[in-house]
């Protein structure tokens, strides 16, 4: 959460997205959302309590996000407007969020939602066309009655707030200590989960080489592509010039990354 502040206001684009008593709100938002999180994850609490708990911590991320989304800002890649598919996922998540002012009325939203558009943000007919070739899904073990599609509910609907706000960076952890390669990557445009607290999740991670990677180097990669961390198997990349979907916005690079990734080879 610390890097939302940090994101909005000293973002490598140059671009203020809040202004400083905007910044001064976020950050004391870091510390009420970092409260509520505590509570809703701590143990000892009824069910009931921690339902209502678990809610208000789900719920605590709307001042890093209500900036942006009503500024015409997009979560997705900051130098872009606020997208049909951002009001989609907005809708979709927090049911009673309404469009930014500029923008049409809820209704032709929800229309172009479910009707017209993906709703993850962007032309996503290529990889859709590919993974459900009936050769794709025998490959990848996937019966054949089963259509992929990029925004599903059911998948979302199945996490409970509590899974939303919980730390998963131990299984990260726990992979790299049984030496199974991590790849974590951030396009430096993307907002809603950008580089800074992916490069923090990355450094904090406690397992057996954690030390050697904190203390590794930064390097450039693929000539002005991006910077490049690794050290015994786990490796942070920061992708330039792209937002949260690097394969659409930088896709020769993209590919570059999963190829030395798989390959083995050395960032």
């Amino acid at each position: 959460m610390f890097s939302y502040p940090e994101m909005a206001y000293h973002n490598p684009q140059g671009i203020q997205l809040v202004d400083e008593a905007g910044y001064r709100r976020m950050k004391e938002g870091v510390k009420a959302c970092a409260r509520d999180i505590r509570e809703c994850t701590s143990e000892g609490t009824s069910d009931a309590e921690r339902a209502f708990l678990c809610q208000k911590a789900e719920h605590c991320e709307d001042v890093f996000f209500d900036p942006l989304y009503y500024g015409n800002v997009s979560y997705y890649d900051i130098t872009k407007p606020v997208s049909v598919c951002s009001v989609c996922l907005a809708l979709m998540f927090f049911r009673s969020a309404a469009p930014p002012p500029n923008m049409a009325s809820t209704p032709k939203i929800y229309e172009q939602c479910f009707h017209d558009v993906d709703p993850l943000c962007g032309d996503m007919a290529p990889i859709t066309t590919f993974l459900n070739r009936p050769r794709t899904k025998e490959i990848l073990g996937v019966p054949a009655h089963v259509a992929w599609n990029a925004c599903a509910d059911r998948p979302f609907d199945r996490w409970s707030d509590r899974d939303r706000v919980s730390d998963f960076a131990p299984y990260v952890a726990e992979a790299l200590d049984d030496d199974v390669p991590v790849l974590v990557y951030s396009g430096d445009r993307d907002y809603i989960c950008n580089y800074i607290g992916n490069r923090a999740v990355a450094l904090n991670l406690k397992w057996k080489h954690g030390d050697d990677f904190r203390g590794a180097d930064d390097r450039d990669w693929d000539g002005g592509g991006g910077e490049a961390r690794s050290s015994h198997g786990l490796t942070f990349l920061r992708v330039h010039d792209a937002g949260h979907m690097v394969p659409q916005d930088q896709p020769e690079r993209a590919l570059r990354m999963i190829a030395q990734f798989l390959n083995g080879e050395a960032f």
